[in-house]
This record gives C-alpha cells, structure tokens and sequence, in this order.
C-alpha cells in the first residue's frame, strides 16, 4: 500500500526492569492512508479499507488480524492512527522477559574506516538518515544527497576544496536520473576515478537492475536494503579496498549463487543437463506482491524455467493469449483482474480456439476448502497456499509442466 515513500520500522524501550523489558514497536508508512470510517474494521478477518475484488491493491486481508492476535496473546495491544492519502502509523507494546542465554550477535569487523569520506545519496528521508547514523557512529565523516544533480554538485565542489569523497552509496531511484546513469556520468569524468561507487537499492523497488549492467556503470559493489551494520562495513572495507588496490571483482550482499554442477531443490536433484532441458519451458507467474513473485521467480529460474511476470489477471491472460506458456502460477486476489476471472477467461479462449490447456495452479492465502473448490470450478488444476514452500513449488511444477512437454 506504499507506492512511494517509506516503511519504517522504530523501536525503543519503555520500560526495563530486572527480570523483563517492555519494548514498543511502530510501524510507519507513507501509503494511501486509513479512511476514518474504516479504522474499526481493518482489523477484522478477510476485511481491508477497499474491500472489492478489483482493488488497487492485493492482499486477503489476513494480516493485521494475524498481527493483532500474536500481540493480545503476548499480553499487548495494538493501535492505528493514519491521514487518508498521507500514511499510518500502526503500534503495539509487548513485555518480554530478558534472554536467560543472550544471543550472540555477528561480530563486526573492528577495522578503523574513519578515514573515509562518504556520500549518501538517496531520495527517501528515512533512508538516508539510518545509514547517516551509523556511519556517525562509526566516526565516518558523510554527506547526504536527495537527487543526482545534488549528488553531482557536491562530488564536484568537495573535489575542488581538496577533500573528494572515497565512496559514494549511491540509490537506483532518483526523481531526476537514475542511479546507473549518474554512475556512467562519474565513470567518464577522469576526476573521479578514485570514487567507489556502491548501488544501494532494494530488489522489491520494481526496475531490478541486472549484476551486469550495475558492473557496466562502474560500480565496484551491489548493497541492498534494508541493510544491517555488518553488511554496511563490509561493503564499506571491500569497496576501500578494491579502490586502493584496483580490484576488478564485484561484491554483492546478497548473492545466491551455486557454481555446482547438480544441487538439490527440495526432494529433486537436477543436473545442469536437467535444467538445459527446462530453458526452453515457459512460466508465467500472476501475481501483484513482489515478494511472493521475488521468491517463485528465483527459484523457477533455479530449475532452468524462462519466467515471466504478469501484475494482474488481465496482463496473465493478454501474456498467454500472446504466446501460450507451459505453466501459470495464478494469485486469486489481484488488481484489475483477479486470479479466479482470468482463469475462466483463460479456459473460454483455450475452448473457442482449440487449443490444448495450459495448466494453472492456483496461489492464494486463503486455504479454506471453498476456496479451493471454487479454484477448480474456476478451471485450475492445482492449489497451493502462501507463504510458498519452496519444496511443494518444485514439486508441483514437476508434476504438472511435465504434461506440456
């Protein structure tokens, strides 16, 4: 529900005694906000603030009930208040015990980096401010930056006073370019060839850029958000070092990769001949959380499957129409279209033109039997429920693209 802005997460102590804490937690976004005659409902089973099947948004409206009972059964409560089209904030307090056998936390590496000098640049206030205050924590002298040309200025001007920043964290999406094409625009100017350039971006933003082409715009290492202290550093000294010493390989913090040649996914093993096979098979998946198509896409691709996206049951059924796929993952609850009318549209195109089914296999929060039943009466064939699980993806995607072979 937040197309632009932030979602930030804030949490402090309440109150701290001998044998247990109190901990507040609130959650504040920038989204569409709360009408007032709805804040008494949304708390309700399957209830949101826009209840029709064609809303902008997906989702099933399970969330904040789920929420909602884990707090009151932890002794807390939760609360909302939001400004319709400016955001809502959403709190609870819960008391916890402290830990008998405290959890030991990844050490980070005690390396003295504050001798750099570092720019943020990054449209998002709270963005901004989280990495500003743990680099000020670190003693790390930094700038902050809202836009590219903002950016550009001050590379320029403190390059001029005799103080050139080392590294630049560096957002994808700015308001005036994006961040490859400032990346490109210091690459090409010889003043700055000492700069290391670090793309901080979210994989959820919607415009993923591939490793390659981030490698293309001279940046040393790829740093998603939301981060955390050990990851930050981390890039921090990598990218210091590969400066320094004209490393010409790429560091991304959240690489999944495997150079084997078989792996295991789930209870099937493919071998690389396996996933040569898939390459020429085509998924679809219809679905308008970028989680849920982040998860399946990563690990269809794993399996050698050419994947496509589709944010809504009429993009799946143009996309299908268009070039018939071997196996479509549908989303019931989704914008424009949902999952269960473009499953019927679907079956009527395939029956008035003749063609073979494709096989659809329903993906959905909603695991009551009725549900299922009208998945089935919808014309698909199989049903799984979210969250996915990688090993019943698999296997279900086995089982049935195997009969489009």
């Amino acid at each position: 529900f937040t197309k632009q802005g932030h979602v930030l997460l804030k949490v402090r102590i309440r109150r701290n005694t001998k044998n247990a804490v109190r901990l507040e937690f609130a959650v504040e976004d920038t989204g569409v906000g709360i009408a007032p005659d709805q804040m008494g409902l949304i708390f309700d089973k399957f209830a949101q603030a826009d209840r029709t099947t064609t809303r902008v948004f997906g989702g099933t409206g399970l969330g904040l009930s789920i929420c909602k009972s884990l707090i009151e059964m932890m002794g807390g409560k939760i609360t909302v208040k939001s400004t319709q089209g400016k955001g809502a904030v959403f709190t609870f307090d819960i008391k916890l015990e402290h830990a008998h056998h405290p959890h030991k936390v990844k050490h980070i590496p005690d390396i003295d980096i504050t001798s750099l000098h570092v720019l943020v640049v990054d449209d998002i206030e709270a963005n901004r401010l989280i990495v500003s205050g743990q680099l000020t924590e670190w003693g790390i002298e930094h700038e902050l930056a809202d836009t590219a040309g903002h950016a550009f200025t001050m590379i320029e001007s403190f390059h001029k006073k005799g103080m050139p920043f080392d590294i630049i964290l560096l957002d994808q999406h700015l308001p005036d370019m994006t961040g490859t094409e400032l990346a490109k625009k210091i690459q090409k100017d010889e003043r700055f060839s000492k700069l290391g350039m670090v793309m901080f971006s979210s994989f959820a933003s919607g415009e993923m850029v591939s490793e390659q082409k981030i490698k293309e715009a001279g940046f040393k290492a790829h740093l998603t958000k939301p981060t955390n202290p050990l990851r930050l550093k981390n890039v921090l000294l990598y990218t210091k070092d590969a400066v320094e010493h004209g490393n010409v390989s790429f560091y991304m913090s959240s690489r999944v990769f495997s150079s084997k040649d078989e792996y295991s996914i789930g209870d099937a093993r493919l071998t690389e001949a396996d996933k040569t096979a898939n390459a020429v098979l085509r998924v679809l998946i219809a679905d308008d959380m970028k989680v849920n198509i982040m998860l399946a896409t990563r690990i269809l691709k794993e399996m050698g499957y050419q994947v496509d996206i589709a944010e809504n049951g009429q993009q799946a059924f143009d996309m299908h129409v268009k070039q018939p796929y071997n196996l479509i993952f549908m989303d019931c609850h989704m914008p424009e279209m949902n999952g269960y009318d473009a499953a019927v549209a679907i079956r009527q195109y395939e029956k008035e033109k003749g063609l073979a089914e494709a096989p659809i296999i329903a993906l959905t929060a909603d695991a009551m039997k009725e549900n299922q039943d009208k998945c089935y009466a919808c014309g698909m064939n199989a049903y799984l429920t979210k969250p996915i699980k990688k090993q019943l993806l698999v296997q279900t995607t086995l089982n049935w693209i195997r009969k489009e072979e």
